[in-house]
Formats: structure tokens, C-alpha cells, sequence
């Protein structure tokens, strides 16, 4: 199977952060966020280096995802 998925976003997103591609890296997130509970479980955003959760963190907060 191929695309986007829950399993993968992770790894996507911050392949599109490594190499500069923003709109990998925004498509990547908005999935992420309608997709979160389930994203935030898998072994892939596990993995992710710090900065690259640093960075979604971030990115989730601005855009509304924790709301108190």
C-alpha cells in the first residue's frame, strides 16, 4: 500500500522538514492533525527525533489542537 497513512505520516513529515518540503510537510501535518489520537500511537512518532517533534508540537498548538 502506498500514500499517506496513520503508520507513516510521521516519517513523512519529517522527511519533509529534513529536505525542505514545505508542502509535504503541511499536507503531512494537517493529516496528522485529523488523524492525531491515532498518529501520537504509532511506533513511526515514536521514532521521530526531537526537533521534529518539537516542531509538531508547536505546529499543533498554533493550529488549535490542545485547547486549554
Amino acid at each position: 500500500m502506498h500514500g499517506v497513512l496513520v503508520e507513516n505520516v510521521a516519517m513523512l513529515y519529517a522527511a519533509a522538514i529534513k529536505f525542505e518540503a514545505k508542502d509535504l510537510e503541511e499536507f503531512c501535518f494537517r493529516f496528522a492533525m485529523n488523524h492525531l489520537t491515532a498518529v501520537v500511537q504509532t511506533d513511526a512518532f515514536h521514532k521521530l527525533e526531537e526537533s521534529a517533534v518539537k516542531s509538531f508540537i508547536t505546529k499543533a498548538a498554533v493550529y488549535g489542537a490542545f485547547k486549554y
